[in-house]
């Protein structure tokens, strides 16, 4: 049995010998430019060289679990911003308040845009738009220095764009509204502050 797996293995390595997975090819693309950027620019993006040791897909999200969290997000956005307000007007300070009613209006308004789109969007509800992957890969930069990327978190669309690389699970979705058709033309590219 033993002989037989390893003889399955043997084969899918041959057969893969030459093509290249588009998501490891994706995710070493946005590692290898965060680090060029790390490093100042001293060196082109194409002069790291990434290898993924391993990868798993942790988790995905749907378009309407996607359009629920954001929504999630600015009604907590109001919610702080109420507390703010009750607060600094009970204390007379009447241009922080201010300032946090415009806050409360604003999260308003982004909770009927969300609920906007999710209508305009309903029938691709159950789609997928992007996927969660924990991966670990050693880099090396132009120079021999190493990074390595121990249990860290990628968020990629099924067109294999990387939205996102980090270490930190928290901050992984924060920058997943890009993967909403429409979302980015109404708010921009500005990550979610969660």
């Amino acid at each position: 049995m033993k002989r037989f797996l390893l003889s399955i293995l043997a084969v899918l390595a041959l057969v893969s010998c030459g093509k290249k997975d588009p998501l490891t090819s994706a995710i070493s693309e946005k590692m290898a430019e965060q680090i060029a950027q790390k490093a100042g620019g001293s060196f082109d993006p194409s002069e790291v060289k990434v290898v993924i040791q391993r990868i798993e897909e942790v988790g995905s999200s749907t378009l309407a679990a996607e359009l629920d969290r954001r929504y999630d997000v600015f009604v907590t956005k109001e919610k702080v911003a109420r507390k703010s307000y009750d607060k600094y007007s009970a204390k007379g300070m009447f241009t922080n308040a201010q300032k946090q009613l415009e806050t409360i209006e604003q999260a308003k308004t982004f909770q009927q845009q969300v609920s906007d789109l999710k209508e305009k969007l309903a029938a691709q509800a159950d789609s997928i738009i992007f996927r969660d992957y924990r991966f670990t890969a050693v880099a090396t930069a132009p120079d021999g220095s190493k990074v390595e990327a121990k249990d860290y978190y990628a968020a990629v669309t099924p067109d294999f764009r990387v939205i996102a690389i980090t270490p930190d699970t928290k901050a992984l979705h924060r920058g997943t509204g890009s993967a909403i058709p429409g979302y980015s033309a109404i708010f921009g590219d500005e990550e979610d502050e969660e």
